[in-house]
């Protein structure tokens, strides 16, 4: 047995795992970004679903009535409160930890009228998040998640998407 017989597969099995290391890493920061923008998606359509909660029940179905009735409308308008601000809260933090791979979402809760934003461009968000999941999906590692990053910088008001001296009207 020579030496190269007996170093070349070690090699070899060397730099098979090298590659499988850096495919699996790959991989799994891609589904960390694919998770944290379906985790924003969520959390955005959870959040514009949460003002319905309040006006969706109706309280005179519970068989109450005076006093009862209006300590019970008082408390589920509260728990319904309650509910649409922590649902916008977990928007906001969602919105807040793509930025980095979608920086056009940080307006949303870096303005002073982001939240309320939230709850009137809900499609819109939406309709960008998907757009930069559907990028994410085609990316090529790093350079697509650079290539996102510099395609997505801002939203205006009317709700267009800037890009790189171009801009394009969402849906």
């Amino acid at each position: 047995m020579t030496v190269a017989g007996a170093v070349l597969p070690l090699l070899s099995t060397l730099l098979g795992a090298g590659i499988t290391y850096l495919v699996n890493v790959r991989q799994r920061r891609r589904n960390y970004i694919e998770d944290l923008f379906n985790e924003a998606i969520a959390a955005v359509a959870a959040a514009r679903a949460s003002t319905r909660f309040v006006s969706a029940a109706d309280p005179r179905r519970a068989d109450l009535e005076g006093d009862d009735l209006r300590e019970f409308d008082r408390q589920f308008k509260r728990l319904g409160l309650e509910t649409e601000a922590r649902k916008l809260s977990e928007a906001l933090e969602a919105l807040a930890k793509l930025t980095p791979y979608l920086p056009a979402v940080a307006v949303y809760y870096q303005d002073a009228d982001g939240p309320e934003r939230i709850f009137a461009e809900t499609d819109r968000i939406i309709e960008l998040l998907r757009d930069g999941l559907r990028e994410v999906r085609h990316a090529e590692g790093v350079r697509g998640r650079s290539s996102l990053r510099a395609r997505a910088t801002s939203i205006d008001s009317s709700g267009t998407l800037a890009q790189s001296g171009s801009a394009r009207p969402l849906r």
